[in-house]
């Protein structure tokens, strides 16, 4: 069977299963309550990945990157190439149809999906950090969603270096999908116990909401022998994770609780003597995770497994690391066409080839205009070549071309300017006076890149600044009629060319016709707030039947 019950794994090989369901399994067969939910096995992972020969791309591009002098921004155009031709398979719909109907057993309509990888060789804790988990609806486009973000986990860069450095081949890696029903946290948190230098204690941190790499912990230490809590360490958390369809998000907590403990004593000593039941199990140390759910306070572990020696990191991954880390360059648009100029004519032929049919056969080529998100708190962005966003709320988006918004009037905060690893900047401004002074006051902080963002349309019309992010809503603000609104954007679209600009829409979907005309007077990229694969299919239609001149 592809499909099981988390619960009913007694006999299945790890091979099928991966690690993390493997343990989870054992961790239900010590008694101890873990978030019901099913395993897709690694067959179908390995059956989507033979399609269209995806497992010999990643072979090819291990075997490039094991070479000392690879040029690592050619690895990532591949694989984005690579990346974006996964995307586009689809996930069996038999599959997605028996994992529903194993849903509805558990009554789950929210789900979390969480890899479960395995390769010989691998050992718990060796790909800890470079893997995601996702949250959507437990309905058909949901799980199809949330299986292919899971699937495409095989071609993240960091993850491909990684195996390279523990002398795994990445193309034997295999990944199972654990489809669990969501618990809502009150708090959440990680428990070690018994770690070599010291024996006899329980190590905990904790948090509201889920544990994220940025929340503010609680720390405590409890000792084993009498289970009393020998140290504890309370920190002020204002914000928690919380989980919902669209993915993990960032919320005030109440002031209440700004200073208080996210477990009480009982619950430290229930985690605790939890850790220490699992010990037995896995053997010390052991690493959980668990989750106290709110509303009934019950206690259930999402993860567990013995705390290995995890390797440091290694070469391979140190320099994927430093070139994710860097700001991305960006080529002109003319130097992009040239890029794709060997595909487009590629493309021609096959037309001029095909010229008895009626209509002419359209090749999709990507092209210059990209494709960018416009969202104050980005979560997902796997399907935009970058995001467009407010400076605090700005995501450490490795390998995405991020451009950090800068409010008007706002005092710049030189630490978190310094210390981003973003250098584009974007500023809201009337006048190009403005940018001026602005550009003048950030060129200390080393920013290298600068935006602005035109919102007066008197301005806009006459600017005559080089990068430009058009704020569509704002500029056709001031006009009543409809009319008036397409002859000032028609005129503010041709004022543009020869210019690196950017059309921006926050609230509502743009038209197909107004995307076509920002395109071929050259824009640079669209940024909208939702629907990737619809402006991304759009755009590539727009692009290629101007390129080839189809009418």
């Amino acid at each position: 069977m592809t499909i099981l019950y988390l619960s009913d794994l007694r006999g299945a090989p790890e091979e099928d299963v991966g690690f993390k369901a493997k343990n989870l399994y054992r961790v239900i067969e010590s008694g101890i309550r873990v978030p019901p939910g099913l395993v897709v096995t690694t067959s179908q992972f390995n059956r989507w990945l033979q399609r269209e020969g995806l497992r010999h791309e990643i072979f090819r591009l291990a075997r490039y990157l094991r070479e000392d002098e690879a040029n690592l921004a050619k690895v990532k155009e591949w694989l984005d190439r690579v990346f974006r031709k996964a995307q586009s398979m689809e996930v069996p719909d038999e599959l997605i149809e028996g994992i529903l109907e194993k849903l509805d057993d558990l009554s789950a309509k929210f789900i979390v999906v969480r890899p479960s990888p395995y390769a010989m060789g691998l050992k718990d804790g060796d790909l800890e950090g470079r893997t995601r988990v996702w949250f959507d609806r437990a309905n058909k486009e949901g799980i199809k969603r949330a299986l292919t973000n899971l699937w495409l986990e095989a071609f993240s860069l960091r993850l491909i270096a990684r195996l390279i450095d523990l002398g795994i081949p990445p193309e034997d890696i295999s990944i199972a999908a654990i489809i669990q029903k969501v618990i809502y946290p009150l708090s959440s948190g990680i428990a070690v116990c018994c770690p070599s230098r010291r024996a006899g204690e329980v190590l905990i941190e904790s948090t509201w909401g889920l544990m994220a790499a940025d929340s503010a912990k609680d720390r405590f230490k409890v000792l084993v022998e009498d289970m009393r809590v020998v140290e504890s360490e309370v920190e002020e958390k204002r914000f928690r994770a919380v989980p919902t369809p669209q993915g993990i998000k960032r919320e005030e907590v109440p002031q209440n609780l700004w200073v208080n403990s996210s477990l009480d004593e009982a619950k430290i000593i229930e985690i605790t003597r939890t850790s220490v039941n699992l010990s037995k199990v896995f053997g010390t140390p052991t690493r959980v995770e668990w989750i106290v759910q709110d509303g009934t306070s019950d206690l259930y572990v999402i993860q567990a497994h013995k705390e290995p020696e995890r390797p440091p990191v290694r070469a391979v991954e140190k320099r994927v690391l430093e070139f994710l880390s860097q700001p991305v360059q960006r080529l002109s648009r003319e130097v992009e066409v040239n890029k794709e100029k060997a595909e487009v004519e590629k493309a021609k032929e096959v037309v001029v080839e095909e010229k008895h049919y009626r209509k002419p056969i359209v090749v999709s080529v990507v092209t210059g205009t990209r494709l960018f998100l416009r969202s104050s708190s980005p979560k997902n962005v796997d399907r935009f070549d970058g995001v467009i966003t407010t400076l605090d709320k700005a995501p450490s988006i490795q390998g995405k071309e991020v451009i950090a918004l800068l409010p008007r009037g706002v005092p710049f905060e030189e630490n978190k300017i310094s210390r981003s690893v973003y250098r584009s900047y974007a500023i809201i401004a009337e006048t190009t006076d403005e940018i001026e002074l602005y550009l003048s006051l950030l060129k200390g902080y080393g920013v290298k890149d600068l935006w602005a963002v035109m919102r007066n349309p008197g301005a806009a019309i006459t600017l005559d600044w080089d990068k430009v992010i058009l704020d569509v809503p704002s500029l056709i603000k001031p006009f009543s009629s409809e009319m008036g609104k397409v002859v000032y954007i028609n005129r503010l679209l041709s004022s543009m060319k020869g210019k690196k600009f950017i059309v921006s829409v926050k609230h509502g979907p743009l038209t197909p016709k107004f995307i076509e005309a920002a395109i071929m007077e050259g824009a640079y990229g669209v940024a909208v707030g939702g629907k990737p694969s619809y402006y991304r299919q759009l755009i590539y239609k727009i692009e290629v039947r101007k390129l080839l001149e189809i009418p």
